[in-house]
């Protein structure tokens, strides 16, 4: 962070290493004939493509950059098929707020960019850690900007 940049970073190595590595163990399985019979073969493949899905659609690697001098807001999503990159510019970013939703008596949590009052989540999905303290962070970083 500084007076004219802001980046944020969000890397989950450990949660999509160990997704894919599910994936790739389930599809050597089947392929490999360690499973019993052709149901269990489909059930066990099913299970391996399901995982490579869920860590492709939401554990991406991305970047978060706010940049005052440039005047733009850039997301860079990196994913096993490529790069993504989009742009916003800082004069439409309203605020960043904290996207809340309850599952089994616990409040999960996500950032979200408010932008013409349309919510643009900045992260894929929720987390039980807590984003006041970095919602207000980037919103005091916004103000100086």
């Amino acid at each position: 962070m500084t007076p004219d940049k802001l980046t944020l970073e969000d890397r989950p190595r450990l949660m999509a290493g160990f997704v894919w590595f599910m994936g790739l163990a389930c599809i050597y399985a089947a392929l490999s004939g360690q499973t019993r019979d052709m149901p269990e073969t489909i059930l066990v493949t099913v299970l391996g493509v399901g995982a490579f899905v869920l860590a492709h659609y939401f554990f991406p690697f991305q970047r978060l950059s706010f940049d005052c001098r440039s005047g733009q807001f850039t997301r860079e999503v990196a994913r096993v098929t490529g790069r993504l990159q989009s742009k916003i510019p800082l004069t439409e970013i309203e605020r960043v707020a904290v996207q809340a939703q309850w599952s089994d008596n616990s409040r999960m949590e996500r950032l979200v960019l408010i932008k013409d009052r349309e919510r643009v989540p900045l992260e894929y999905g929720f987390t039980s850690s807590p984003r006041e303290q970095m919602a207000k962070d980037i919103n005091a970083w916004l103000a100086r900007c």
